[in-house]
């Protein structure tokens, strides 16, 4: 990875967590449950749109 798309990467990661936070504050629940929410979201749509791609 070269100094652009790490630092590419590192401002999405920014602005997840921003907006996680945001989601946490709002709907009163600690920012580390929802992280992990958030992950198992991730991995679940990757996965089915790896089935959907084998179809």
């Amino acid at each position: 990875m070269d100094l652009l798309d790490e630092m590419d990467h590192n401002s999405e990661v920014r602005y997840i967590a921003l907006e996680l936070m945001k989601l946490s504050k709002l709907k009163n629940i600690p920012f580390k449950k929802l992280a992990r929410e958030y992950i198992k979201n991730v991995y679940l749509l990757d996965q089915m749109i790896q089935e959907a791609q084998e179809k």
